[in-house]
């Protein structure tokens, strides 16, 4: 870590663990809490819980997007959200707080994090997280081949913004889009 601070690149740990995603004002991140309730609770339903909605909401954008792991792909997990079999979105989930297991009282809580890549320099990010593993003895290598961005696949949405300007868009669309399904959802229950 402090070798690639010293060539002016930060390294970050999450709490979600997993291994090197690309960050950068072009990421968009969408993190989760989900109570553990006490019906059967597994680490599938709750990455479904984060990847569905995703997967619909860039249907919305007249891409179809699926889940699946992807050797080569960064932070590479069965979770992966593919666009023309490329990955576009990492995901990842830590299982924290309360008592072993949901019979508990207190069963705690799931982390579920994802990852969406709008406008990252994907050669570069490669490059950078490819020498991170080097430095630290991984012998993983990403291929930035295998990766994508909601630019490239969308490129006439964010015309003339900065990457920045492109990921605040992305979440503020998203946070419209999502919100008006959490609505839906609840009106539907009553």
């Amino acid at each position: 870590m402090e070798q690639l601070k010293q060539d002016g690149w930060d390294v970050v740990v999450r709490t979600t663990g997993g291994t090197a995603v690309p960050q950068g004002q072009g990421v968009v991140h969408l993190s989760y809490l989900f109570p553990r309730n006490h019906r059967k609770a597994t680490t599938d339903a709750y990455y479904r819980l984060l990847c569905l909605p995703l997967i619909d909401w860039l249907g919305t954008l007249g891409l179809k997007a699926s889940t699946g792991a992807l050797l080569g792909s960064y932070c590479d997990g069965t979770y992966n959200i593919l666009v023309d079999g490329k990955k576009l979105v990492g995901t990842a989930q830590a299982w924290r707080g309360g008592l072993a297991g949901v019979s508990s009282s207190r069963p705690g809580y799931i982390l579920a994090h994802a990852c969406l890549v709008v406008d990252v320099d994907m050669v570069a990010a490669a490059e950078r997280i490819n020498r991170f593993y080097a430095a630290s003895g991984n012998d993983y290598r990403v291929d930035a081949a295998t990766t994508t961005t909601l630019r490239t696949l969308a490129p006439n949405r964010f015309t003339g913004m900065t990457p920045l300007e492109a990921a605040n868009s992305v979440a503020r669309e998203w946070v419209t889009w999502y919100g008006a399904l959490l609505a839906a959802q609840a009106s539907s229950r009553s």
